[in-house]
């Protein structure tokens, strides 16, 4: 936990804030709010500019003003000039009295360790309430423990051709930073030669724009408007 709290204490020091809006206790309204709605659009779009394939089409994680009402928002503001540096988004986890760690955005420039700041802050809010489980979500593909014994074929071979949709291994470093328990997720599938289909499938599901999308220069992505999705099954660790 050490980077965690050394990361969270920069942004807590530069005088980083935290505004959490949540479901059926004080939801988000764009409407009373319009200047915090309009940053966090355009913190979005300057994000899915910076990185390749578009917004997401298939499973969470997608910026949808829509549904910020539904969802418990978090966001980082610097409180003497109401500028957003980062926000994310929680969904409820309804069986487990828990939510789900949904979506990511920040400034390019933002203050250094205002994401690590949100969790921080997001976890004290969750115990306050006295809620059960607060997960950082699926960490798609990852081995927890890593040993050349337990190396699995199958998961090295989407590892390797998913890749460049997807940056798995980051995003698992940045999680486990937090020091969380971890579930197992598993993909079931017939024979290895079904592999290049799975992964052909899950590069489209997540790719709205087309699979070159992810070839284009960043200003040529296509970004699809909004709309209702299906949740997702994927391979993965699930970090609690």
């Amino acid at each position: 936990m050490t980077d965690a709290r050394r990361a969270a204490r920069k942004a807590d020091q530069a005088g980083i804030q935290t505004l959490h809006f949540v479901p059926e206790r004080n939801p988000f309204q764009g409407a009373e709010h319009p200047e915090l709605l309009d940053q966090m659009r355009t913190i979005s779009s300057e994000w899915l500019r910076a990185h390749p394939g578009g917004e997401k089409g298939f499973c969470m994680g997608r910026f949808d003003p829509h549904r910020l009402d539904k969802e418990w928002l978090a966001i980082a503001v610097r409180p003497e000039n109401r500028r957003v540096e980062g926000f994310m988004t929680w969904v409820p986890i309804w069986a487990r009295h828990g939510w789900a760690l949904d979506l990511m955005r920040r400034r390019l420039d933002s203050q250094p360790g205002t994401m690590e700041l949100l969790v921080a802050r997001s976890a004290e809010a969750a115990r306050e309430r006295g809620d059960d489980m607060l997960s950082l979500s699926l960490s798609a593909l990852v081995q927890v423990e890593e040993s050349k014994e337990q190396q699995e074929p199958g998961r090295e071979f989407l590892m390797e051709h998913l890749a460049r949709f997807y940056d798995f291994k980051g995003l698992f470093r940045w999680k486990k930073k937090f020091a969380p328990s971890f579930e197992d997720r598993y993909l079931v599938y017939p024979h290895p030669l079904a592999l290049p289909r799975v992964a052909l499938a899950l590069a489209r599901a997540q790719s709205p724009g087309g699979l070159l999308s992810y070839f284009r220069r960043p200003h040529d992505i296509y970004t699809p408007p909004a709309a209702p999705a299906a949740a997702a099954v994927t391979p993965s660790a699930h970090a609690t």
